[in-house]
């Protein structure tokens, strides 16, 4: 479950509150009121094993900031005492909006309940918090091969983002969340300063996709401009026969810590992702018919859970073809339009590549 902050201007209070009674939709769908694309700064997320956490996103863009997030296995969080989340700034109201995502198969029928229990107080507190995410971009991109013991993935927050988004006397984090689906065993949050090493800010090399719990540092970590963050995740896929795709189902995967610091400052995510252009080309594919690579790369850069959603659907219909396909097809001359049908195998030859180990070797 995520919940979210509004963002709006003042005239649209009067919008909002017509929706608090709103029933609901499904999420990103032609039902849903073009005002809610403003509610998508994360206050809130929960995952399996968890009982709650706070978090906090900012977007300039859009309302991109996340205020809470619960995740399986966790079993709550609580603030420091001297750091919050504020709410009802400049004296408006405070929307949110609950997006709750829902694995079910079978598609068997069901009557749910889920919601968010919010403590405040009224006694303001001498920090207001914040919510990093940092770690993978969820996209297609992010391929995992099967029948791997452990195999690794890494996202970046450079030290570019973090020199020009932090403030000079750095932030301090409180707590990490990490977040991966079924594949993963191991992850860690690593820091880098001036080229080194340091200490991992967090770290589990047992991880439980059905415990995912916030940990609480013991010593809240100073992160400075100019620091680096690496999320890096390991998987196993040994029962696994196809590639693992990243994406919001728990059968794709994600790499992502959500970090909570203070002070809050306008940064909400720092992600990183294959670049489209190299990622096709180090399967010897530099160009498709009637479109560009930086076209291809606007499809995957489109932001929202939805564009993914499709981007992951269209990747399974490449990956899974209705007909089958010789490994070496041969291809007709292309004409003015580009040959979707064309455009299709050539992707799926170069998803059959096998650029990995296939030895099973040990456990992890």
């Amino acid at each position: 479950m995520l919940l979210y902050e509004c963002v709006e201007a003042p005239e649209s209070t009067i919008l909002f509150e017509s929706y608090v009674s709103h029933r609901g939709t499904a999420c990103y769908g032609p039902n849903m009121p073009v005002i809610w694309e403003k509610c998508l700064t994360p206050v809130l997320a929960w995952a399996i094993g968890s009982q709650g956490s706070v978090v906090l996103y900012i977007s300039q863009e859009k309302c991109l900031t996340p205020v809470l997030a619960w995740a399986v296995g966790s079993q709550g969080e609580m603030f420091p005492d001297h750091v919050g989340l504020p709410l009802a700034e400049d004296h408006r109201s405070t929307f949110f909006m609950l997006e709750t995502h829902y694995d079910n198969p079978m598609f068997r029928s069901a009557v749910d309940s889920s919601g968010v229990r919010v403590f405040y107080s009224d006694k303001l507190r001498e920090y207001d918090g914040g919510m990093l995410v940092s770690g993978i971009t969820v996209t297609p991109l992010h391929v995992i091969p099967p029948r791997q013991p452990q195999y690794h993935t890494v996202g970046y927050c450079k030290s570019l983002c973090t020199q020009r988004m932090f403030p000079q006397t750095g932030i301090k984090v409180v707590s990490v969340l990490l977040h991966s689906h079924l594949a993963g065993r191991k992850m860690k949050l690593r820091h880098f300063r001036d080229k080194q090493e340091l200490s991992p800010i967090a770290q589990d090399d047992n991880y439980d996709f059905n415990y995912q719990q916030s940990r609480t540092l013991q010593t809240e970590v100073l992160v400075l401009p100019g620091d680096e963050l690496v999320t890096e995740c390991a998987y196993q896929t040994l029962n696994r026969t196809d590639p693992t795709l990243g994406g919001y189902s728990t059968k794709q995967e994600m790499c992502l810590a959500f970090l909570l610091y203070y002070p809050r400052t306008s940064m909400a995510s720092c992600l990183s992702m294959t670049p489209v252009k190299y990622f096709f080309e180090t399967f010897g594919v530099k160009k498709f018919y009637n479109i560009t690579m930086d076209a291809v790369e606007r499809m995957f850069l489109k932001l929202g859970p939805s564009d993914n959603e499709q981007l992951n659907e269209q990747v399974r219909l490449l990956t899974y073809p209705t007909s089958t396909t010789s490994t070496s097809p041969s291809f007709p001359v292309p004409g003015d339009d580009m040959d979707q049908e064309v455009n299709n195998q050539a992707i799926y030859t170069l998803q059959q590549m096998k650029d990995f180990s296939e030895d099973q070797g040990e456990g992890m």
